[in-house]
């Protein structure tokens, strides 16, 4: 018996290696088919990953060359003499330029200022810049194998001269700093006059029923417009745009989302999903330094009594004012009312006096309410902290924490500057923007931004 066992155990023995024998060299095979399957994906990863950094640093490249391109024609259009009007012709005749002190990756870039007018103070730059980090030596013009981004901006060309002469250094016709409201009761027209560039803009919500606006819509908050025939200018917003009741725009519109019904229409282009705009305007800061105001006529007094029913003239500064002011005239030249911390509630009379007049009205720390009665010769600037409420006819720029309108109200926009014998800008400083103009004034533009958004890669044309 002990025989047998030994014998089959002899036999068993052999096998049970030659099996174990197999399966190692099997493992082994496995284990190198699955290092060589690793290896080879990685190495795929790795040149996948390399051309896609590749793609990315192209594209930031041409990104930045599309801004070089931008920044170039702004500063050429600034250059030309405002008095002939901007020319239409870009700054590389539509061809593409190469940048200069190129290295890889090689850029160049293409501007156009599509449907342009001398005679007109918008532009519409599109500036598309290329390009590729191949190795080779740049080309004069792009290959097609070169990466591209596109920037469209839509500009307004402020005169220079005009702008450092007065407005306190910015072309608006209105600046809220919240929200701006005109309901169909009490719409708002706002007409642009001589040939000043203006726009209107607001960090609150814009909401407009009725009227008409002559140049551009800004907001950082929303914009809902009911009929509001016709904007003339274009419409941009970090938030909703909405277009109903007839509704026409004559420019483009861009916003984060764009609604319109089907009576509204938009002769430019309709761009949803911007949700950034240029700098939002800062508020200014106002301190009174009654040595600024002396070259006004009659300036000196402060806390003076209420001229409720008087011819103003020179400067009142108030320091809590309390009456309604009705005056039956306004002195020629730069008149000037300061209310330091209450409510400030003017009638501005429909013959007020020989003029030009310029009337300063400032409540640095409250609210004003103004009424105008058709007013002629008189240029109104007006900046409230709080809220500043218009209404009738009126010629100049509001200012205010928020600004409203309390019956039917045109605002013909003009920027507001007062100007001495001698050619010097007299307009008080206690701003914190105003720029006092040098002497002699400069010639020029000055562009200002309403919009700008960048196309999706690849994108050569406008979007």
């Amino acid at each position: 018996m002990d025989g047998r066992v030994r014998t089959v155990t002899r036999h068993l023995h052999p096998i049970g290696r030659g099996d174990e024998q197999g399966m190692a060299m099997i493992m082994a095979m496995l284990i190198m088919l699955i290092c060589t399957v690793v290896v080879t994906a990685s190495l795929a990863l790795a040149v996948h990953s390399n051309g896609q950094s590749a793609d990315q640093r192209n594209l930031t490249a041409a990104l930045h060359a599309a801004d070089y391109g931008l920044q170039e024609e702004l500063a050429s259009l600034a250059g030309q003499p405002s008095s002939g009007g901007a020319s239409c012709t870009p700054i590389d005749s539509g061809t593409a330029t190469l940048l200069p002190n190129t290295s890889l990756p090689a850029q160049w870039f293409s501007v156009s200022l599509p449907s342009c007018s001398t005679s007109s103070l918008t532009r519409t730059i599109i500036s598309t810049g290329y390009a590729l980090g191949d190795g080779s030596s740049p080309a004069t013009t792009p290959p097609s194998t070169s990466q591209a981004r596109t920037v469209v901006s839509h500009v307004t060309l402020q005169p220079a001269g005009a702008l450092s002469n007065g407005g306190y250094g910015f072309p608006d016709a209105v600046l809220s700093f919240g929200a701006l409201t005109a309901t169909s009761s009490a719409a708002l027209t706002v007409n642009p006059l001589a040939g000043y560039a203006t726009s209107i803009r607001a960090d609150g919500a814009i909401s407009l029923a009725g009227g008409q606006i002559g140049t551009s819509l800004s907001s950082w908050s929303s914009i809902a417009l009911s009929n509001v025939n016709p904007v003339t200018g274009n419409i941009s917003s970090s938030g909703a745009v909405g277009l109903s009741n007839t509704t026409v725009v004559n420019g483009n519109v861009v916003g984060a989302s764009v609604s319109q019904d089907g009576t509204s229409t938009v002769s430019g282009t309709v761009r949803s999903g911007v949700t950034t705009l240029p700098v939002q305007p800062p508020a200014p800061t106002f301190g009174y330094l009654q040595s600024d105001w002396t070259t006004l006529t009659g300036a000196g007094a402060a806390s003076l009594s209420c001229p409720a029913s008087s011819t103003l003239t020179g400067l009142y500064y108030f320091t809590s004012l309390s009456c309604g002011m009705t005056p039956t005239a306004i002195a020629t030249g730069a008149v000037a009312v300061i209310d330091n911390s209450g409510n400030m509630n003017i009638t501005i009379p429909a013959f007020p006096g020989p003029g030009p007049t310029q009337l300063y009205l400032i409540a640095p720390n409250g609210n004003i309410s103004i009424t105008s009665n058709g007013a002629a010769g008189v240029q109104v600037f007006a900046y409230a902290s709080g809220t500043l409420s218009v209404s009738g006819t009126i010629v100049g720029q509001l200012v205010g924490g928020s600004v409203s309108t309390t019956a039917a109200t045109t605002l013909d926009a003009q920027l507001v500057s007062t100007t001495t014998a001698a050619g010097a800008v007299d307009f008080p400083p206690d701003f914190a923007f105003p720029t006092p103009a040098p002497n002699p004034a400069p010639t020029g533009f000055v562009p200002q931004i309403s919009d700008e958004y960048l196309c999706p890669e690849g994108v050569t044309t406008a979007c």
